[in-house]
């Protein structure tokens, strides 16, 4: 199981393991991944509906968007067919506030919150298509989107 990831024009291949534990804001960028259930059994949401030792879990990462996320607005991208179910929030410094929305400056998802590093807010937004959630942060994240098919 591995991960491609790109930093500054720089590709390299890193275990799943590797690229969960990067520190937020550290500029790596998913590319590509085949990470499937141990990954999901390693690092999945605290909120998960599956238990760890089922062998239940769904094949991720197709699921999982990793995104860094920049002050003070920024867009990550939800293929069409996706529901979307938790969202992860991680920051390297102080306490930031978040808004995330369907629109421009929206909050219809999460409205104006000071999380705890690693919070995680679960969520159910279908999108029929293709679309945007739009961050506005005080600061500088790393964001893990679930969704299902």
């Amino acid at each position: 199981m591995s991960v491609t990831a790109s930093k500054g024009g720089i590709v390299r291949q890193m275990t799943c393991s590797q690229f969960a534990l990067l520190a937020p804001g550290s500029g790596w960028t998913l590319v590509a991944s085949n990470c499937g259930q141990e990954y999901t059994n390693r690092f999945r949401s605290p909120y998960a509906s599956f238990p760890i030792a089922s062998g239940s879990a769904p094949a991720a990462p197709s699921g999982l968007i990793v995104a860094n996320v920049s002050t003070p607005t920024d867009t990550v991208a939800i293929p069409a067919g996706r529901l979307l179910t938790n969202i992860v929030i991680l920051y390297s410094t102080g306490s930031p506030t978040v808004s995330v929305g369907t629109t421009a400056g929206g909050r219809q998802i999460i409205d104006a919150e000071t999380p705890d590093n690693g919070a995680s807010f679960d969520q159910s937004a279908y999108f029929d298509t293709a679309g945007l959630l739009y961050f506005t942060t005080t600061g500088d994240l790393t964001v893990r989107i679930y969704t299902e098919v």
